[in-house]
């Protein structure tokens, strides 16, 4: 399994290593989601995608899974990070976040779990003032 999660001082951690396939983002989507169910409040979240070495996801599964998540009514607002450490990772998380316009989702993406924790941790919805992204090195 190519991810892994685990629940730490009020907040989801979800580390993807390796490929990530349609497979392990539908079983990821899973297993959030029953973390998700019947609680008081949804917990913020981190999503460390640094490790992750391909992906066998397409813009179309992105666009699945923000559909799916746009269909959901939490019982609160909540912040979800995403940790990326290159220009394929960014490109992949940038167009969830584009697609994901669910008014009760905060989402950003960070360079690190420490950037990701600090803005968690900030009182408040509001996103970043400025939003991280990634340097492209010269060709």
């Amino acid at each position: 399994m190519p991810y892994s999660l685990r629940f730490e001082n009020e907040i989801v951690y979800v580390t993807v290593t390796g490929v990530f396939s349609p497979n392990d983002i539908a079983g990821m989507t899973r297993d959030i989601v029953d973390l998700e169910v019947g609680k008081k409040a949804v917990p913020h979240r981190i999503v460390d995608m640094s490790q992750a070495t391909e992906f066998g996801i397409t813009p179309q599964h992105l666009r699945q899974l923000a559909a799916y998540r746009r269909s959901m009514n939490f019982p609160n607002i909540f912040k979800s990070a995403i940790v990326v450490s290159t220009l394929v990772q960014f490109g992949h998380a940038r167009m969830f976040q584009i697609l994901n316009d669910h008014p009760q989702i905060r989402l950003a993406i960070f360079p690190s779990i420490a950037a990701a924790e600090e803005w968690l941790k900030e009182p408040g919805f509001a996103l970043p003032e400025r939003e991280w992204t990634p340097r492209q090195t010269p060709k």
